[in-house]
């Protein structure tokens, strides 16, 4: 995925599922740390969560791909 797919996908979704408040927790992939990104999320009405680098423990999805390549 690029940053304008990643933009127009949050275009598209960020004002039909965000309420008021909420937070949007990106990791440090290049796309996310964008300002247009940013401005979108912040439009949105939500707060942006940056993860740390080198912080897979804090990202769930990380440990679901540990498990799946465990598997294969």
């Amino acid at each position: 995925m690029d940053s304008l797919t990643f933009e127009a996908f949050l275009a598209r979704k960020l004002p039909l599922n965000l309420g008021l408040g909420a937070c949007v927790i990106l990791d440090n992939y290049s796309i996310h740390l964008d300002e247009t990104i940013e401005e979108l999320i912040l439009q949105a009405g939500a707060k942006l969560i940056c993860l740390p680098p080198y912080s897979p423990d804090l990202s769930t999805i990380e440990n679901c791909f540990s498990k799946t390549k465990s598997l294969l």
